[in-house]
């Protein structure tokens, strides 16, 4: 009898094991350890203990999905008694962010001619956020003595690897996309409309490292203020002058303050040196820069033109009258003149 009952006792730890064996190789449907730890969470509201002042403008944001494949090794023992082999899909976003903390004094240059320029920092990238309801376990392979660990200790494969890996992968190609760029360009768009609301004509917005590479390229195609006054054939005064009232720029300043003129600037001067000179009124010209600057208004600019070729042409015929006159004043004296020598060569004779 006593040997009866030890027999069905070890045959049913046998099936036991086998059950829980199979259960952990997914061969049968899984059963609730019975050993595994029960956890039961019981927390207060969460407290407010600080609060951080943002000062920035989130231009562009990115969303990334990226492949993640980890394969692990326990030493000499073949992958299906120990490893495993993850396939993980992540999904995320990446903010691109500029920083509005020190857009103040310096930074901002208000210029004759309702012109400002705005200098900011270089946009940045938020770290990648994952989103975990997106993101998901593909295909997942383990060893035997992998599984059956795993469903005794009650502590289900740790994926945190994974993650941790598809929030670099998807940071890595959000810094080599044009992220950062598109952000910048956002802000610049922004900008601009909202100070063409304010009334600003011209607003220039550069950011740090575009404004290092236009240092140093400025240095390179333009010219002071006295080479600019040789070249027009203007006095430095004069140039002054057309930029206070608008004729001109804003001219692009060296970090020190002083004017550097391009290309464009000396063909502008050209230009209106020339309608100056054919009499156009300081206010016409005013007018017209004004035009050109803001972009629009071709056919308003026809028309000041218009108006000056028709001032040009009557200029032109007034002179072309007059040229006759003194042509005509030339030859009665020359023939008076001619006349004169005839007349005392015959006395001589």
């Amino acid at each position: 009898m006593t040997r009866t009952v030890a027999s069905i006792a070890i045959a049913v730890v046998a099936g036991l094991a086998i059950l829980l064996i199979l259960s952990a190789i997914h061969l049968i449907p899984q059963l609730r350890n019975p050993f595994a730890q029960t956890t039961t969470v019981s927390s207060q509201p969460a407290i407010l203990k600080s609060i951080t002042q943002l000062s920035r403008y989130e231009a562009a944001s990115g969303e990334f999905q990226v492949v993640v494949d980890v394969t692990k090794h326990d030493g000499f023992l073949p992958s299906f008694l120990a490893g495993s082999d993850t396939l993980f899909i992540g999904q995320g976003t990446v903010i691109a962010y500029v920083n509005f903390a020190h857009l103040k004094g310096s930074a901002i240059t208000v210029s004759p001619g309702k012109a400002v320029t705005i200098r900011l920092p270089d946009a940045q990238l938020e770290p990648a956020v994952l989103n975990v309801s997106q993101s998901y376990v593909y295909a997942e392979q383990q060893g035997l003595l992998d599984r059956v660990g795993n469903f005794f200790s009650g502590n289900p494969n740790s994926q945190q690897q994974v993650y941790i890996q598809a929030q670099k992968k998807i940071q890595t190609a959000a810094a080599a996309s044009a992220l950062v760029k598109d952000a910048q360009a956002n802000t610049k768009a922004m900008l601009g409309s909202m100070l063409a609301s304010l009334g600003f004509q011209h607003v220039t917005v550069t950011f740090d490292l575009e404004h290092a590479l236009a240092s140093r390229l400025l240095a390179v195609t333009s010219w002071s203020i006295s080479a600019a006054a040789e070249k027009s054939g203007l006095s430095q005064h004069t140039l002054r002058w057309y930029e206070r009232i608008g004729l001109i720029g804003p001219v692009e300043k060296t970090a020190e303050g002083r004017r550097r003129y391009s290309v464009h600037d000396l063909e502008w001067l050209s230009l209106i040196t020339k309608l100056r000179d054919t009499g156009m009124p300081v206010k016409d010209m005013q007018k017209y820069a004004e035009l050109v600057r803001s972009g629009g208004g071709q056919a308003e600019r026809i028309q000041v033109l218009q108006r000056h070729r028709e001032e040009v042409r009557r200029a032109i015929r007034a002179q072309r009258e007059c040229l006759k006159l003194l042509d005509d004043k030339i030859d009665l004296y020359s023939r008076h003149l001619c006349d004169l020598s005839e007349q005392q060569e015959g006395h001589d004779a």
